[in-house]
């Protein structure tokens, strides 16, 4: 009987996790481009308003920044859809991987989603489970060791994100508050352009 990390890289396997990375690449594109407007237009706003003296500009930068935030809200549905098409690929891959019966609360992505997402991912996902861990290991110990894995990998992610985020913030935050000392800016400008950080 094959053990699981020989089974991991089966082509059922494989075609499971590709479709799971480009669902997931899908909603991370989408994100990174919310994330990449929502910053410039909350970096850009409070420097229009503290700099630029004309309030046609002033609105302008104000409609602007509030139309892509009401795109933001309503593409959310198509980014969520995509990462939770993306775990429940992972947890189909986990399950025929380690043979667990599967959850019927939670409905499997098709069969041809799965055949067109995965033709769509070109890099390579074998040996996702390392192959560096002792193929000697019972399945049962090899599923609650891949599962700490998996664990383990996101809670890095998290940190990881967690800490590009606090430094991002830091630093937007000094560089709004330098400029509204320099300019000697009233209350109302600091409170708008504090508002803005939210």
């Amino acid at each position: 009987m094959l053990n699981i990390l020989t089974r991991q890289n089966s082509p059922q396997l494989i075609r499971l996790l590709k479709a799971s990375g480009q669902a997931y690449a899908r909603a991370k594109l989408l994100e990174n481009t919310i994330s990449v407007f929502m910053f410039l237009m909350g970096f850009i706003y409070p420097v229009i308003y503290l700099f630029v003296h004309n309030d046609s500009i002033k609105n302008m930068a104000f409609g602007v920044s509030l139309g892509i935030s009401i795109f933001s809200e309503l593409v959310m549905a198509i980014y969520k859809s995509n990462t939770e098409k993306g775990a429940i690929i992972r947890e189909q891959f986990d399950v025929t991987l380690f043979k667990l019966p599967w959850k019927s609360t939670i409905h499997k992505v098709s069969e041809s989603e799965i055949s067109a997402l995965a033709v769509k991912f070109d890099h390579d996902v074998s040996n996702w489970y390392s192959s560096s861990i002792s193929g000697q290991i019972p399945d049962h110990q090899m599923v609650a060791i891949c599962q700490m894995l998996n664990a383990a990998w996101d809670i890095s992610l998290r940190k990881k994100y967690r800490r590009v985020l606090l430094v991002g913030i830091t630093l937007y935050t000094l560089v709004l508050i330098t400029l509204t000392v320099v300019i000697k800016a009233d209350m109302l400008t600091f409170f708008l352009m504090a508002f803005s950080l939210s």
